[in-house]
């Protein structure tokens, strides 16, 4: 049996692996965003830290004394 690679086949190859790539970058980012604002969120829950976000979108988090 022989096998006959196309352009067109290696071409729908190189496509869906770099969809796959691109897919898993995003949602590795994702994943993080919300690991990092559910910590955060517990952290301030539980007295901590306290979380103060600015007019400009800049957060600023300061720590508890107590």
């Amino acid at each position: 049996m022989e096998i006959i690679l196309q352009v067109k086949d290696l071409l729908f190859l190189g496509l869906l692996a770099l969809a796959v790539y691109l897919s898993y970058r995003q949602g590795a980012k994702a994943g993080l965003q919300m690991g990092i604002d559910g910590t955060l969120a517990m952290i301030e829950d539980k007295g901590f830290i306290k979380v103060i976000e600015l007019s400009d979108g800049e957060v600023h988090i300061i720590r508890n004394e107590g």
